[in-house]
């Protein structure tokens, strides 16, 4: 059952990936059509950023986590939230339960994504880094204020059974390991 899930958002993000280069085609197409060289080089040097942005996710070594990630992350984008990812682990050196992992992480974008969408557009943000000892760092205004105790000290208990402990402060959102 859960691999079909995966398999169905696989497929999803792929179709999602695909209209989103046809759309920065069409845009730049449309510029040189209309003889606008510069706005046409802008815009896909944008599309580029875009599109290498996540590039670093696909590296990861769990490949449900991978699909998982990339559909938060266009969520996000879709959201109008500005977001930056870095990601300087694949985290190989992991001993997790695959499935446990992406859906705890699955529960922390939602949280994150929703506290987000209750701040003003200006200021919502999201850095969002896998860093090097395999944590997970989430960089965001005003986290301790959106995001309710209650719902941390639960996002705690269920990383405890994996070996993490989360930590909040007003704007960082950490996992690490115990």
């Amino acid at each position: 059952m859960k691999e079909d899930k995966y398999r169905d958002e696989a497929v999803k993000l792929l179709k999602l990936q695909k209209h989103d280069m046809v759309n920065y085609l069409q845009v730049a197409l449309s510029y040189i059509q209309l003889n606008k060289s510069q706005e046409a080089e802008k815009y896909l040097k944008y599309a580029m950023l875009e599109l290498q942005r996540n590039e670093s996710i696909l590296n990861i070594v769990y490949p449900k986590l991978v699909i998982s990630l990339l559909l938060k992350i266009y969520t996000t984008f879709k959201s109008a939230i500005p977001l930056t990812v870095n990601c300087k682990s694949n985290l190989e050196n992991t001993c997790i339960d695959e499935y446990l992992l992406t859906e705890f992480l699955e529960k922390v974008w939602d949280e994150i994504i929703a506290s987000q969408l209750k701040s003003t557009q200006e200021k919502r943000s999201i850095d969002f880094i896998i860093d090097s000892d395999d944590s997970f760092i989430f960089v965001s205004n005003n986290l301790k204020v959106h995001i309710e105790a209650e719902t941390i000290n639960e996002l705690d208990i269920l990383f405890s059974k994996i070996g993490y402990e989360v930590i909040c402060s007003d704007d960082i959102l950490k996992i690490s390991k115990k």
